[in-house]
């Protein structure tokens, strides 16, 4: 039997390994959720604000412990964010 946690980091690899035209999915998916939690400003700019300290916070520890740039994260998933907020205004 497998175990999950193995399992979930091999999915990982394998998705962070995918690219479209030069293009990492993760950093696609970065971009996504940055938009996504900009566009719950409509809901509850409280949620929105969480959602992007919450995002900082798990790169910056990330940083801390794998050392993957994770400041290119950080500016993938602001510039989402941007966008999305800029879309609810």
């Amino acid at each position: 039997m497998v175990h999950s946690s193995a399992l979930l980091s091999g999915l990982l690899r394998v998705l962070q390994g995918i690219s479209l035209a030069g293009i990492k999915l993760s950093d696609v998916i970065h971009v996504v959720a940055g938009i996504v939690a900009g566009l719950l400003n409509i809901v509850n700019p409280l949620v929105s604000l969480q959602l992007v300290l919450l995002f900082i916070s798990y790169e910056f520890l990330e940083q801390l412990r794998v050392g993957d740039k994770g400041w290119l994260d950080i500016l993938e998933f602001t510039l989402g964010w941007l966008a999305g907020t800029t879309v609810v205004l």
